[in-house]
């Protein structure tokens, strides 16, 4: 159990545990039920975290830090904490722009563009206007909260490789998702997201850590949906640049395909004709 002062800070205060809380802890209910609905904030099972802040040798300290100095770290409390070893745990970042000086086609950095649109902002977690043929993996809104991200994250890679085929083989510059295709995508995804579990609290999941932001980090539906997404792209909402030839193949190509499909269920229904008739 989490020693009593730092259950606050420690504990989610899910309803389903409210009792059992302050029944082993003998503290008053208002001290730990700001309720907040499991799975708002990432549920972490490590049995030996907690009994681990208890120990002799163990200070827990919510103050900031102001500097770290030579002999140790320095509170904004005017406090000096001497320190023989520093490990910086940054924690999860779901804004990484601020490590991705990347400078787009007109001159934007991806930082830029993401702040512009009030956090992390993509298509499919993976594809940025301005940004041609360049996708993430692992983008905003593509985690989820009941199984292994590497499934999206191969998902990703199998519709990037599609984007990226005509490219390698000469029949294209480049190809960028457009900024309208980019937007309905993310209103679809605010829409289902507003009713979930992880506006219910702050956390990394949004914006700034701000639950009246957006949610950056998670995706609303099963990792199911989330491949039909990106099981092939919809060339129709990307601007390809010296595909001309490419767009032209392909369109003789659908062309084809619908002739074949046509002679096959002509065929299919003259013989079921033939059948029924009994000539």
């Amino acid at each position: 159990m989490a020693p009593k002062e730092e259950v606050k800070n420690l504990i989610p205060n899910y309803g389903m545990f409210r009792v059992s809380f302050c029944f082993s802890l003998t503290v008053p209910l208002t001290c730990v039920c700001a309720f907040a609905a499991p799975g708002c904030k990432r549920i972490i099972v490590d049995p030996g975290y907690l009994s681990a802040l208890k120990q002799p040798n163990v200070n827990i300290r919510w103050d900031a830090i102001d500097r770290i100095v030579e002999k140790g770290i320095q509170m904004k409390s005017g406090e000096f904490v001497p320190l023989d070893v520093i490990i910086f745990s940054t924690g999860y970042l779901t804004d990484g722009s601020n490590q991705l000086q990347i400078r787009g086609r007109d001159g934007v950095t991806l930082r830029e563009y993401f702040e512009s649109k009030g956090g992390p902002y993509a298509y499919l977690g993976s594809c940025i206007p301005g940004f041609p043929n360049q996708y993430l993996v692992l983008g905003p809104n593509v985690a989820s909260g009941h199984a292994s991200v590497i499934f999206s994250e191969e998902a990703q890679i199998q519709h990037a490789l599609q984007l990226i085929k005509p490219v390698l083989e000469g029949k294209a510059k480049s190809f960028e998702v457009t900024e309208e295709a980019t937007v309905k995508y993310n209103e679809w995804l605010q829409t289902r997201l507003q009713d979930s579990v992880w506006t219910d609290c702050m956390s990394y999941y949004q914006a700034g850590r701000n639950n009246k932001t957006r949610i950056v980090a998670t995706f609303p539906g099963p990792v199911a949906l989330f491949w039909w997404f990106c099981r092939r792209p919809r060339w129709e909402l990307f601007r390809g640049v010296g595909a001309e030839a490419w767009e032209q193949e392909q369109k003789v190509g659908r062309i084809t395909k619908g002739a074949l499909l046509a002679v096959v269920v002509a065929a299919a229904l003259g013989i079921g004709f033939a059948g029924w008739t009994g000539i």
